[in-house]
């Protein structure tokens, strides 16, 4: 259905992934694609809750998932 759903997970562009994850996270909930956790979510909705931007969010996901990757090596 959307042409980005195949590219979720492409490491190289983390940003447009998680860009479509943040605008649809409704669609990706159904069991098509479960790249975001549920802690995620609930923080994309505290973020729209800012008005921020769909990009803005993305970023602030993918600096959190850095750190988490950083703090588990």
């Amino acid at each position: 259905m959307f042409p980005l759903a195949g590219n979720l997970l492409d490491l190289r562009k983390p940003l447009q992934g998680l860009k479509t994850l943040v605008r649809f996270p409704r669609f990706f909930e159904k069991g098509r694609a479960k790249s975001l956790s549920a802690e995620e979510r609930g923080k994309i909705s505290a973020y729209k809750d800012q008005n921020l931007s769909n990009r803005q969010i993305a970023k602030k996901i993918v600096v959190q998932r850095k750190v988490l990757a950083q703090n588990q090596s």
